[in-house]
């Protein structure tokens, strides 16, 4: 036994020795080394006393716990000595090891730390659910009230009875619980404009405007006034609306009334202008929401911010679909020339149910007619999108008129251009949508006669052969009057085809000195 535990006492001294190191870092923890001197000097007796029964295994633990024990009573005495119990004899000598400590202190104090918040986590969760009892407990009460307040004190529980004795159909407490209602907040929009609609369920209009008048001017202010102008005819309540004023500027929550008054929801039917002065105020509303007072004519904020949403929306589906030059200008023209005429054909940016012009200021105004076409967005039938006028060269100014399917006339718009401009520019138009029949490739002869033909358009030609360099003119005379479109007249409308000439490069100048995209024209039959 002795023989094997000196074989192996030095590696266990080395082990104890670290050990004992390690314990009095920890000492700040507690007596680590002391508890350990007495556990490995209670296992080394009894090992002692069973040393006979044990096996050659148990020697080397018996040896192993008598370094341990050794190692660790020094450590102990020399604490003991120093009186460094409470920081380990290594904290006094090496600054590192007392650094080492204070972080271990500060784990020690951060755990205090998250005891004490979890005690108060733990009270505040107390008063939540005590607060939650009461919710719940108010809850109930309204729930056997049938959501009534029994004894309202505020506005807002004012206006909720209101709300909730109206739709229980208690018409007479919802009155009174309205008129209470704005007594204590008589600025705010919500609580009059429910009120209002709740008169003209049981008034009427008429009626409701009586019964409100003395009412508001009680309570005379911005939210009096806007209720007061809903109580009017759909088509006085804008020029109403515009008139609420503070400092001679209308009050943020106006100005998306105002947009309300055009839009589709309210109108059914929308215009163009329409469109166009409900983007303007909702703009004008976007722009100072976030700048002048909002909020405060609201007792509802829910209500306030569902504005806000629905106005973004509705801007945006607006600037989506509609362009600024559309709003201002519903109706786009294109030209078409005939040998003795000038069809103008009308495009609306609007429905419509019948168009009318004019040529002169003081005549009247026309119908173009009826297409034996059922328009589906009306379901009826289609005005006739044209007005003929005499073949000119000079300026053309009429004016154009249209008929809303509600009955509105929008208009009139004046329509001025110049008809040989207008016919040069819808000539080059048509040459670039079909190039293909610019020139015809024969057996004997190359053509040039639709080319010459809208000549209008034209102001050089040039051709080359296969994969000549050079360019070749083709002789062309530049029409200056519309009288003379679509004739080739005298002049030159074909060249001969050389014989090995299987493919000819084209390429137009137009009246306004762009040049066309080179064309390849090939022989028929040709590959």
């Amino acid at each position: 036994m002795q023989a094997s535990i000196q074989k192996y006492m030095p590696a266990f001294v080395a082990i104890g020795s670290i050990g004992g190191f390690i314990g009095d870092v920890l000492q700040p923890l507690g007596p680590v080394l002391l508890y350990s001197a007495i556990f490995s000097g209670a296992a080394v007796l009894i090992l002692w006393i069973l040393r006979k029964r044990l096996s050659e295994k148990f020697h080397l633990a018996f040896g192993f716990l008598m370094a341990w024990l050794f190692c660790s009573s020094i450590f102990v005495g020399v604490q003991w000595m120093f009186d460094s119990n409470e920081s380990g004899m290594f904290a006094e000598i090496v600054p590192g090891i007392a650094s080492l400590q204070d972080r271990l202190g500060l784990v020690e104090v951060s755990l205090g730390q998250i005891e004490d918040q979890t005690n108060e986590i733990n009270a505040t969760t107390a008063r939540i659910e005590s607060s939650v009892n009461r919710v719940e407990e108010g809850i109930s009460q309204l729930g056997q009230a049938g959501g009534i307040i029994s004894d309202p004190q505020t506005a807002a529980q004012w206006y909720s009875n209101a709300r909730m004795y109206e739709l229980k159909g208690d018409f007479a407490n919802a009155r009174r619980a309205y008129l209470q209602c704005l007594a204590q907040m008589p600025d705010k929009i919500d609580a009059h404009l429910s009120f209002v609609d709740f008169l003209k369920m049981q008034e009427g209009r008429v009626g409701a405007r009586e019964v409100y008048l003395p009412i508001a001017r009680r309570h005379s202010g911005v939210a009096a006034d806007i209720a007061l102008a809903m109580l009017l005819p759909a088509d006085k309540q804008v020029a109403a609306l515009e008139s609420i004023q503070i400092d001679g500027v209308i009050p943020v929550p106006v100005l998306f009334l105002l947009a309300d008054r055009f839009s589709e929801d309210r109108l059914g039917f929308q215009t163009l202008e329409d469109k166009a002065s409900e983007r303007s105020w909702l703009e004008r509303f976007l722009e100072d929401v976030e700048l002048r007072p909002y909020l405060r004519y609201f007792a509802d904020q829910s209500l306030a911010a569902e504005w806000s949403q629905t106005a973004s929306s509705r801007f945006a589906t607006l600037e989506a679909t509609t362009s600024s030059s559309t709003l201002v200008m519903p109706v786009q023209l294109a030209i078409n020339i005939s040998n003795d005429s000038i069809m103008v054909n009308l495009s609306l940016a609007d429905l419509a149910v019948d168009i009318q012009w004019r040529d002169t200021v003081d005549g009247e105004f026309v119908s173009t007619g009826l297409m034996d076409y059922i328009d589906p967005d009306t379901g009826r039938k289609m005005p006739y999108p044209q007005v003929q006028i005499p073949l000119q060269d000079g300026d053309v100014h009429f004016e154009v008129q249209y008929t809303t399917p509600d009955g509105r006339v929008m208009g009139p718009y004046d329509i001025s251009f110049n008809a040989l401009e207008s016919g040069r520019a819808r000539m080059k138009e048509l040459l670039e949508r079909f190039w293909t029949s610019w020139v015809d490739v024969g057996q004997n002869q190359i053509w040039f006669s639709h080319l010459i033909g809208n000549r209008l358009g034209i102001k050089s030609i040039r051709y080359k052969f296969n994969d000549d360099e050079e360019w070749s003119a083709f002789p062309v005379e530049p029409a200056n009057s519309l009288h003379h479109v679509y004739s080739t007249g005298d002049f030159q409308t074909s060249i001969p085809r050389p014989i090995d000439v299987e493919r000819i490069l084209v390429q137009v100048e137009y009246y306004d000195g762009q040049w066309s995209t080179v064309r390849e024209f090939r022989r028929k039959g040709a590959r």
